[in-house]
């Protein structure tokens, strides 16, 4: 159950299926920042949150510089 922000409201889903759909539209959003950073010649990079960022910023503009 998902309570909503703006009015409380129950939202009730079936958790077996919402995983697939979750993971699929992230995937989809990913796709799309790297695309538009790469169209406009923006460097990107993927950061994850359970490892350290200071070692993956030091690979990412290593990477972007390079």
């Amino acid at each position: 159950v998902f309570h909503g922000l703006e009015n409380n409201e129950e939202i009730f889903c079936e958790t077996s299926s919402l995983g697939s759909l979750y993971r699929s539209e992230f995937s989809r959003q990913l796709r799309l920042y790297e695309a538009t950073f790469h169209g406009l010649g923006i460097p990107y990079g993927l950061f994850y949150t359970d490892r350290p960022w200071d070692s993956s910023l030091k690979q990412f503009l290593s990477r972007s510089n390079g």
